[in-house]
């Protein structure tokens, strides 16, 4: 916040706060933590989802208020008066959709990146990414409805994971975390509870907060409706087929594996 804020109080015009001091934190969003505590609630372990849940929303609020601080602290530095407009914190002239050709698979490398996998899985972990992101930004932009996109977003990249699972033997965790990663609703949570702070009201974040759970359910339920496309007993054992030695060695029946 700090940082963010040193910057774009000076150069109001060419960037934007929010977006930087939020894609600076990405690495701690708890975006995972609400779908996984929501798909525990969901599974009757109420007890486990509830504190899950509990956890990511304090840890969002507190990333929120660090922000916040961040950024008082740097208009304090650079003796901004709080009665000024303050256009850095205006976000009105994003960058044209023709750069996500671009900026898409650096994104989908970086995020990929943190779940630290080898060098053999980071190919198939960022066509998961970049497969997640563009389903659902294209069915966004057709139907003007995030929520069916990010099922649908959700179901593909599961099912594709689970196929190539089924039939090279390769996990299918991580290519499907690395799909989801872009569907997570983390990012929103803390824009939320920062705006809340900026107007020193939070009567819109409840409802706010409560269509980013509702979001988490239908992520939810969307990896797991592919996971059900890709089970053995749909598609059969891959006995024979499996590329992978080591699966072959340590899985006589070939049996997926799969979330």
């Amino acid at each position: 916040g700090l940082t963010a804020g040193l910057v774009t109080i000076k150069l109001p015009s060419t960037t934007c706060f929010s977006a930087i001091a939020l894609a600076s934190m990405i690495d701690y969003l708890r975006g995972f933590g609400i779908v996984f505590s929501v798909m525990e609630v969901m599974a009757k372990d109420a007890m486990s989802g509830s504190a899950d849940l509990i956890e990511a929303l304090t840890f969002s609020f507190l990333i929120s208020m660090s922000i916040l601080l961040g950024l008082g602290s740097s208009e304090g530095i650079w003796g901004v008066n709080q009665s000024d407009p303050k256009e850095y914190l205006n976000c009105g002239e994003p960058i044209g959709s023709i750069w996500f050709v671009l900026v898409l698979p650096v994104a989908s490398i970086g995020w990929a990146a943190s779940f630290r996998p080898t060098y053999r899985d980071m190919p198939l972990m960022v066509f998961h990414g970049m497969l997640s992101f563009l389903v659902s930004f294209g069915i966004e932009q057709a139907t003007d409805n995030s929520f069916f996109a990010s099922f649908v977003a959700a179901l593909t990249v599961s099912t594709v994971a689970g196929l190539v699972s089924r039939f090279t033997g390769r996990q299918a965790l991580g290519d499907t975390f690395a799909g989801l990663f872009a569907l997570v609703p983390g990012i929103y949570i803390i824009e939320s509870f920062f705006q809340g702070a900026l107007r020193g009201d939070f009567k819109d974040t409840g409802s706010v907060l409560l269509t980013l759970v509702l979001k988490a359910v239908i992520i939810g339920v969307g990896s797991w409706c592919g996971t059900l496309l890709c089970a053995p007993n749909i598609l059969g054992t891959n006995t024979g087929i499996l590329s992978s030695s080591e699966a072959k060695k340590n899985d006589g029946l070939g049996a997926m594996l799969y979330i």
